[in-house]
């Protein structure tokens, strides 16, 4: 038999990773493909939020035209990082 212990603390940590099979949430487009709206695939380059809700960078910037929060969370909105 082995001996007894207690544990005094957990730090739970956990991984996520954006996929480029993702669909955007605005224009429903796959996000490895430019949305409909676009001309040039730089400016339709996907972008995660402080949310980890991806969208395209065109889209989300409509978006935010008219409301500071996420389409899908309601959180503010704020880019965490961009992809290209």
């Amino acid at each position: 038999m082995g001996l007894p212990f207690k544990i005094k603390k957990v730090h739970a940590v956990f991984g996520w990773k954006w996929s480029i099979d993702q669909i955007c949430g605005i224009c429903q487009q796959n996000l490895g493909e430019m949305c409909s709206d676009c001309q040039h695939p730089i400016e339709c380059k996907p972008c995660l939020g402080n949310c980890n809700h991806a969208y395209h960078l065109h889209c989300i910037n409509q978006w935010t035209k008219t409301s500071s929060e996420c389409p899908m969370c309601r959180m503010f909105w704020k880019v965490k990082e961009y992809f290209l």
